[in-house]
């Protein structure tokens, strides 16, 4: 890990931003270790050490297929859309993410083609929003 977060590592050399942070580092190595070991690991950090990068990296290079749980969606959208990214293009390995969802983020057909039979609103505005969530969800294949 060090290679890679450490102050003269790959991260360093390519963001100009970069500011090494030893617990972050050392964060990075107890994931790596259990990920390989196998078991379970707690980590406590606090506000700006690099969790991100101290679990994606080493997630990354252990090859597992890895799940990352965040706490609120703003977070999955910063790991999906700029730190995966980042990451791709610094880090000399190819790797595979997906982007899910709770269930609660999707629509259900069923639920909603027995709404669409007799549409009653809780309040009028979401009328409007009807035509266009039909002619979208017409257009939409459904998630496996």
């Amino acid at each position: 890990m060090e290679e890679i977060l450490g102050v003269k590592g790959i991260l360093a050399k390519s963001l100009d931003s970069y500011e090494y942070r030893p617990q972050q580092v050392e964060m990075a190595e107890a994931v790596a270790r259990a990920l390989q070991e196998g078991g379970g690991l707690i980590v406590e950090a606090g506000p700006g050490t690099g969790k991100t990068f101290a679990y994606l990296i080493p997630a990354i290079y252990s090859g597992h297929r890895v799940v990352v749980s965040t706490g609120t969606k703003n977070l999955q959208e910063q790991i999906f859309f700029k730190d995966i990214p980042m990451l791709r293009e610094i880090l000399p390995v190819k790797f595979t993410v997906a982007y899910m969802k709770g269930r609660e983020n999707y629509l259900c057909r069923r639920r909603f083609e027995i709404f669409s039979r007799q549409p009653l609103f809780k309040i009028l505005e979401e009328a409007s929003f009807f035509k266009e969530v039909s002619t979208w969800a017409s257009q939409t294949p459904p998630a496996i």
